[in-house]
């Protein structure tokens, strides 16, 4: 008796049969449900041949319950299901898509140590987008790997618990254009000194770390492939609020670097400020003569400005170029003469880059979330730092001060060394993500 084959079009089909129809493609089809005891039981899978099969109902007896046709793609290794009502003795028809596809058949997760090694034990645990968990433990001799079945499409929270206790925890987007076969991810804890080790592997996200999928993530994307990418994994555009801050430094360097102008040209030629606020109609009353007796003041000291620092806006100038962000440079003959430090707002809570690429590069804190990636659209962009995700880590506003999230990045999130998910950060503290450190400022 045939339980499942190819069929053409037209065919009687015996009683007691369900037929499915199929889209092109190596498909494999099979029937769950439960006994007259409760106990889950399946007909043996067959492959299709054509796009129509049959699987024969007489092995499920007169009684049963909850039956479920189950669809495997062996191209990707894509799994769905879909609820039928059958009878013995009866025949039914019914027809399935490429829409019905709604899971990964295999989800492999691969846990290591922060010494290289795959963990020995300990559990994992997932949590897809429904909020539905399920626990495996790691076994010892299987190179740390731990594998889950039917993990539908969309968010999905992986966590790790090692046997000394520590965790380590990741989003990861489950999604159906992945690499063929099994999705695998691994979970690497850091390395002692704080150098991020985790990777992803068959994870359909290209920007994944090391991974290739066809080409190399860490290469730059093309324009339209950076725009579908920003789409699917929901990048934040810059708040209006983060973005007038900046813009307001920015005008206010432009503005002392105008002043600082002004009063040069009219050094030159002579001109005192009274002179030339007088010449407006600005009259200045004349200062009080000082007593006789009281000793002239010495001149203040001239500013200090910190070795490395821009004098102009206090920021650090790059160590190749020696180049700042303000562009404003000095005269000629300003030598010998300190110039003057464009006023900042030192008391706004700031992150600045210490280390990396953009280096010098600053964002100042907002109420809005300010975030932290290699989009160019972040709120503190690292476009050069092929390490770091385009939408790595956001720091937000929370009552008593700030807090940095990762927002499910393939590198981690470190602060002061640590591997961190969530964390309220301090003055001082110092994140990395990639290979870029940013220091807090409050």
């Amino acid at each position: 008796m045939l339980l499942l084959l190819g069929v053409p079009a037209r065919v009687a089909w015996a009683a007691g049969t369900l037929v499915v129809g199929v889209p092109s493609g190596e498909y494999t089809i099979w029937l769950e449900y439960k006994d007259d005891k409760g106990a889950e039981q399946a007909t043996p899978p067959v492959k299709v041949a054509g796009t129509k099969a049959a699987v024969d109902l007489a092995p499920l007896g007169s009684k049963f319950t909850d039956p479920v046709v189950v669809i495997l793609d062996g191209k990707t290794g894509n799994v769905g299901t879909r609820a039928v009502e059958v009878k013995a003795g009866e025949t039914k028809e019914i027809t399935l898509a490429e829409s019905d596809l709604t899971a990964v058949n295999t989800f492999r997760v691969r846990a290591v140590g922060e010494d290289g090694k795959p963990a020995s034990g300990g559990a994992v645990t997932l949590t897809d987008g429904k909020g539905l968990g399920q626990t495996r433990p790691i076994l010892p001799d299987r190179d740390g790997v731990v594998e889950f079945e039917r993990v539908p499409f969309g968010r999905t929270n992986v966590k790790v618990t090692f046997a000394d206790g520590s965790t380590l925890a990741q989003d990861i987007e489950v999604k159906a254009d992945h690499a063929p076969g099994a999705f695998s991810v691994e979970l690497a804890k850091a390395t002692p000194d704080g150098t991020p080790s985790a990777s992803t592997e068959g994870e359909s996200d290209e920007e994944a770390a090391g991974t290739k999928e066809g080409e190399d993530s860490a290469s730059e994307t093309s324009p339209k492939e950076e725009e579908a990418s920003s789409a699917e994994e929901g990048e934040a555009r810059p708040s209006a609020s983060s973005t007038g801050g900046l813009q307001s430094l920015v005008t206010l360097l432009i503005l002392a670097g105008i002043a600082y102008g002004g009063y040069r040209m009219l050094r030159e030629k002579g001109v005192t400020a009274e002179q030339a606020l007088g010449r407006l109609g600005v009259q200045i009353p004349p200062a009080e003569p000082a007593d006789d007796g009281a000793a002239e003041k010495p001149a203040p000291p001239p500013v200090q400005v910190p070795e490395g620092a821009c004098p102009f806006c206090g920021q650090q100038k790059d160590p190749a170029t020696g180049a700042c962000a303000c562009s404003v440079t000095a005269s000629p003959d300003a030598a010998g003469m300190a110039p003057p430090t464009a006023p900042i707002d030192s008391g706004a809570p700031r992150l600045v880059v210490v280390q990396g690429p953009a280096l010098g590069g600053t964002v100042t804190l907002t109420d809005a979330p300010a975030v932290i990636g290699r989009s160019a659209e972040s709120d503190l962009p690292l476009v050069q730092d092929s390490t770091v995700s385009r939408r790595h880590a956001s720091v937000i506003r929370q009552e008593g001060g700030y807090l940095i999230r990762d927002e499910g990045s393939s590198n981690g999130t470190f602060v002061n060394g640590q591997r961190v998910t969530e964390q309220l950060l301090r003055p001082g503290d110092e994140i990395q993500v990639g290979s870029t450190r940013i220091r807090f400022e409050a």
